[in-house]
């Protein structure tokens, strides 16, 4: 699963974590939808930080 290219409503949800300030409870999100290593994770969600 791809949340950069889709994928709307999980999306939108780690965006409004990052604007409150819940980076870690972002990463771990994405980690359990995607499936995705730490590392990998952390990447993901510090591009969609850089966005907002």
């Amino acid at each position: 699963m791809d949340l950069m290219k889709g994928e709307f409503t999980y999306r939108q949800e780690i965006l409004e974590l990052l604007r409150q300030g819940n980076k870690i409870q972002a990463i771990k999100l994405y980690r359990s939808l995607t499936q995705s290593g730490l590392k990998e994770s952390k990447e993901a969600i510090e591009q969609l930080e850089s966005e907002i």
